[in-house]
């Protein structure tokens, strides 16, 4: 059966040449019983909050040149978290992660100068236009803005969300999921960033189930915090607010603000979504949810624009944005640190460790009965 686009950008005829696809997805999904539609999109359409690993490749790409190491550190972690024996089921071109990153410049320097070409490989995707593989191609078209084409299954669905919460549960690192959200922002639009201020109380679930309502989450982040820097994060937050103050009479307005926000535990709780219903929608979020609780606006805060976003993101999720409102010397932010550097090692110590042993046995124990 050929694969061929008609002008309109979609197939006339049902079905996709198999062979395009990887075995290995094919046999996953059971592709071969079911029907798809092909056609031509834009590789930027197909990123996805639930396909996280797409912007730790899109880091890579755009920082290979100017910072290879620190590229490197984010692309090979991401793919030990993704596969813990650093081999692609299916695949005898990646069976190390000096194999992944090879494979993965080809293509990058590939894309570069050429187009993607259906008659070699299409990218199949499931009936949210959720890629089910080829990851690293829709990356390196997507950074230069190129068509990729698709096979759409309508009654196909990805058999995990491979979003932030799976790579975290499969022990990549905090210090680089907050690398690979930051990248997020850079890419996707409309995208808001929900502040939970420590008056909220430590319980957010009714607030964060009314956000997962309207939109998709893509992030989340607590940090424990002084007041005095609370009082900070709050006058950057609100910056552009003339009531805020002046250095003249120490940010009087900021301060203030900060006062009635916080609360004895100082946890903070930030959610970064994404949502195509418009601002509008939004700003009915925000007002729901300050109804909901006892202190109105002093709540919660949500950005109004992407670059709103990105500000408070680079607050959050970057070293440099921290240490302009941390009180890093101050008892509860040494102690956070410690508590959650603890807490990290001993999850990825049950979670990730522990699994890729059980990998390594299981793959000794399936040889031996093989040579027995």
């Amino acid at each position: 059966m050929n694969t061929t686009i008609s002008d309109s950008g979609i197939k006339s005829d049902n079905g996709v040449d198999l062979s395009l696809l990887q075995p290995h997805t094919v046999q996953l999904y059971h592709l071969a019983e079911h029907q798809c539609v092909v056609r031509k999109v834009k590789a930027r359409s197909l990123l996805h909050p639930r396909r996280f690993d797409l912007f730790a490749k899109l880091y890579y790409i755009r920082l290979r040149e100017e910072n290879r190491d620190q590229a490197l550190k984010v692309y090979t972690q991401h793919i030990k978290a993704f596969n813990p024996d650093e081999k692609e089921p299916g695949r005898d071109d990646k069976q190390s992660l000096d194999d992944f990153v090879a494979y993965f410049d080809h293509l990058i320097n590939h894309f570069a100068t050429s187009s993607f070409d259906a008659t070699v490989s299409v990218v199949p995707v499931d009936a949210n236009g959720i890629i089910l593989d080829g990851g690293h191609r829709v990356a390196a078209l997507a950074f230069y803005d190129k068509d990729v084409v698709v096979a759409q299954y309508a009654d196909v669905h990805s058999v995990a969300d491979f979003d932030y919460q799976y790579f975290l549960k499969r022990g990549l690192s905090r210090r680089v999921c907050d690398i690979v959200a930051l990248e997020t922002i850079r890419w996707c639009q409309d995208v808001y960033v929900a502040c939970l201020w420590p008056i909220m109380g430590k319980d957010k679930k009714q607030a964060i189930d009314k956000i997962r309502q309207l939109a998709v989450p893509f992030y989340d982040k607590s940090l424990s915090t002084s007041l005095r820097s609370f009082g900070k994060f709050i006058t950057q937050v609100y910056k552009a607010q003339s009531w805020v103050g002046t250095e003249s009479n120490h940010y009087k307005g900021a301060m203030d603000k900060a006062a009635h926000c916080y609360a004895s535990h100082g946890e903070m709780s930030f959610v970064f979504f994404s949502t195509s219903k418009g601002l509008d929608a939004v700003l009915q979020l925000k007002d729901q949810i300050r109804s909901d609780y006892p202190y109105g606006k002093h709540s919660i805060h949500i950005t109004d624009t992407k670059e709103e976003t990105k500000d408070i993101a680079c607050l959050l999720l970057t070293q440099d944005g921290q240490n302009t409102w941390q009180d890093t010397q101050g008892y509860r932010g040494w102690h956070a640190r410690l508590s959650n550097y603890l807490d990290e090692r001993l999850f990825v110590l049950k979670n990730v460790y522990l699994t890729r042993l059980k990998v390594k046995v299981y793959y000794w124990m399936r040889k031996f009965r093989n040579n027995r």
